[in-house]
């Protein structure tokens, strides 16, 4: 049986129960510490490793207390050490105050009160029953008066509203959580005392139902929550990583919108304008050409194919499926500077962290900007966000690196801290791109999508993205992330609206000789 590791905080028990009902319902095994952990249980937190280890999966109910929660964030991060595809679940707060750091990069299911649970869920149940190999039954969902998504099996008994009751002890267990009780269903408890009744009306044996009642009600189960799967590097991902200290982030105050100073530029030489309108099948055969346009250098990008995402990274990052461009577009050699966008960072970002501390010199990429204002600045120049699909291939090419470099890791060619643009010559791509890895994650076009290349052909010309979602893609990675996040084929996201220290972005356009 398919074996879920639950991490959840005690804080937001009323809303895991619901959903840990929904995961048993559909046959899900569920380990949850208070189960296996009763009081005075000898070497408990090995037995915390052992079951993450054994685990098909982990949920981690996610939410401002269970960020603040020790055992929650010890949980998720063994979880990541052990192999373990971790499924986040966002019960409360925004992104950036309630998904610990090491999980920034995995998109959410949002079950928060605004969101569309039932959609949500659905997304969380197929993508499980897809990563785990795993065969749902039948269901149907309903939402019940608090607009929470519950499970109804046809033919099961239940009965619309039944769900296990997960409550709190009395004292913390050993990990310094609430304990978990599972009730018996309802339905069973009714029929029952129904059968209790009727015996006693047919025997008149009172006392003997009130002894019957008395052993019901006693009887308690406990309850079990869930987990996620493993998901093995394209590559072997090296530790040499250098030690990061990150500074805080910070929401600015409402700015200006900069607008672009046109600048003549030269023709494109004819020799160039043919060898970019041929197919190129190597990175090698490309020689990378820049061109000044309304005052940014550009890099050009050649028509061809790639291979778009990956078997062995991240969920969202499979099935990896060509990619092909029919025509060269432009790409801003370089993040947008605070020079170019034509204001500092100020104030603080959504998390509340002060910007202008971490990026205050002109050469810096502009950070704490949120989509529209990268989408506006991008336009004010004729020129647009890049698409998902153009990013990854400007980083890749059809080589297919894993990283803009080659497939190796290397942490030299990281910009880990916020650096000048440019100033990391071992990380230019194959079209002369610098900062791709590391420096600031970059807004891209597309709506974000988890299961978005599952709907795509195997091979598909110049993709746009879904047509709608409820987050923005950001790519490449950040100042302190990790190796597997700088990877080229890495996806992220984050609501278009908020501004954080880790966001920036570079301006794209379509070719025209």
């Amino acid at each position: 049986m398919t074996e879920l590791f639950v991490s959840y905080c005690r804080d937001d028990t009323a809303l895991v129960e619901p959903i840990v009902e929904n995961f048993r319902q559909l046959g899900f095994d569920l380990w949850i510490d208070i189960e296996h952990l009763p009081p005075g249980t000898p070497a408990w937190t090995q037995a915390i490793d052992e079951a993450l280890q054994r685990a098909d999966g982990v949920l981690a109910f996610l939410s401002p207390a269970a960020k603040e929660s020790e055992w929650c964030n010890i949980e998720t991060e063994r979880a990541k050490d052990y192999r373990k595809s971790v499924y986040p679940i966002l019960l409360a707060g925004d992104k950036t105050i309630a998904v610990p750091i090491h999980l920034t990069r995995v998109q959410f299911s949002d079950m928060r009160e605004s969101a569309d649970r039932e959609y949500s869920f659905r997304q969380l149940v197929e993508t499980l029953s897809k990563d785990l190999s795993y065969l749902l039954p039948e269901f149907e969902l309903k939402l019940d008066r608090d607009n929470i998504p519950r499970i109804i099996i046809p033919d099961s008994g239940h009965e619309e509203g039944d769900y296990y009751d997960l409550k709190e002890a009395g004292e913390e267990s050993p990990v310094g959580r609430a304990s978990l009780h599972k009730e018996p269903p309802k339905f069973k408890t009714r029929w029952f005392v129904a059968a209790l009744i009727i015996v006693g009306i047919v025997i008149g044996v009172v006392l003997g139902l009130r002894e019957l009642s008395n052993n019901l009600a006693s009887k308690t189960t406990p309850t079990q929550l869930p987990v996620a799967d493993a998901v093995e590097p394209t590559e072997p991902i090296s530790t040499q990583e250098p030690t990061i200290t990150p500074s805080l982030m910070s929401t600015p105050s409402p700015m200006s919108t900069p607008s672009a100073t046109t600048t003549p530029s030269p023709t494109i030489p004819p020799d160039i304008v043919e060898t970019a309108n041929r197919d190129v099948v190597h990175n090698d055969d490309w020689e990378p050409y820049r061109k000044t346009i309304n005052g940014t250098e550009m890099a050009l990008v050649p028509k061809g194919c790639f291979r778009m995402g990956s078997d062995y990274g991240h969920n969202d990052e499979a099935p990896a499926h060509t990619v092909c461009f029919d025509a060269p577009f432009w790409i801003d050699v370089y993040e947008v500077t605070n020079a170019r966008y034509g204001e500092r960072a100020s104030g603080t970002d959504s998390a509340g962290n002060i910007c202008v501390s971490l990026a205050d010199d002109d050469e810096q990429p502009r950070i704490c900007v949120n989509w529209s204002d990268a989408r506006d600045y991008c336009e004010s120049r004729g020129a647009r966000l890049p698409t998902e699909a153009e990013w990854e291939y400007a980083a890749r090419g059809p080589d297919n690196l894993i990283y803009p470099w080659g497939n190796d890791f290397l942490a030299d060619n990281v910009v880990y801290g916020v650096s000048a643009v440019g100033s990391n010559q071992g990380g230019v791509s194959w079209v002369g791109a610098f900062d791709l890895s590391g420096n600031v994650w970059e807004w891209v076009n597309d709506w974000y999508g988890s299961l978005y290349y599952r709907t795509l052909d195997k091979s598909v010309d110049d993709p746009q993205g879904p047509d709608e979602g409820q987050s923005r893609v950001v790519r490449g990675g950040a100042w302190y992330n990790e190796a597997d996040y700088v990877r080229a084929t890495n996806r992220d996201s984050s609501d278009p609206d908020i501004t954080n220290y880790g966001y920036g972005f570079r301006c794209a356009a379509s070719f025209e000789p």
